[in-house]
Formats: structure tokens, sequence, C-alpha cells
């Protein structure tokens, strides 16, 4: 990802929690807020909980994460294009029940990131209609 598609600050992070829709897979969950800009940007954020083991697993799936992401953000940003409108886009795991249990695979996590990429553009494309070309 671009440094300008990463979503920073603590702030940032809190506005989407309390403010976005949640759309819900298998083991990931994502967080969008969407708001009308003529900048149409597109910035996505990582955020894993602490608790799901240690740091080295939890790096693990922000990498796996992050390279799942990379093929689906221009198509996603295309469609923010056509219709003005900014995003911001949290990326986290749901909740854990077995703490011993290893890293998710990167099938897994890649499956869960499409199906959210596409119900984001699905709900931009049903939420937002597209701007007039004059």
């Amino acid at each position: 990802m671009r440094k300008s598609t990463i979503l920073h600050g603590y702030g940032s992070f809190r506005r989407v929690f309390s403010e976005g829709r949640r759309i819900e897979a298998d083991i990931l969950r994502g967080i969008c807020r969407t708001t009308s800009d003529e900048r149409s940007s597109c910035r996505i954020g990582i955020s894993v909980r602490s608790r799901a083991w240690n740091a080295v697993h939890r790096n693990t799936i922000k990498r796996r994460i992050r390279a799942s992401l990379d093929g689906h953000v221009p198509a996603l940003e295309r469609a923010l294009e056509k219709r003005g409108v900014a995003l911001e886009l949290v990326i986290t795991n749901r909740p854990v029940r077995d703490h011993d249990a290893p890293p998710y695979s990167f099938r897994l996590i890649h499956a869960d990131v499409v199906t959210i990429v596409e119900e984001v553009v699905k709900r931009v494309c049903r939420d937002w209609p597209q701007r007039s070309s004059a």
C-alpha cells in the first residue's frame, strides 16, 4: 500500500470505529466510513487485537492483510473517484476463542479481504450515485 492510502492516528481510528458501518467476514471485520469529498481518497488502516497471540503472529497477520489488499485498492479507488467519495476503512480480526491457534493462513485472510472489499464497493455504489461527467 502507498503511504497516502494508510490511515494514521488514534483519532482517525476512533472516528471510524464509532461512526463506521461494520462488514463481517469469517475471520476479519471491516469497518468503513464514507464522506462526500472532491479528492475521493481511500485510506485504509489495519488493527489486530493485542490479545491475539504474540507480536510475531500479529505482524504476520498484518502483512498478510496488506498483501491481500495490494491488488484490490486500485479498483476501490476507481469506484470512489467516479462518485466523489472519501473512504476510511479499518480491517481488524474478529475476537479469537482459541488463543493457542496459529495465525490464519494467507488463503483465509485473502478470501475475507476480498469479501470485505467487494461489500464496500457494493455499498458505495448503492449509497453514492455516480457523478455526472459535465
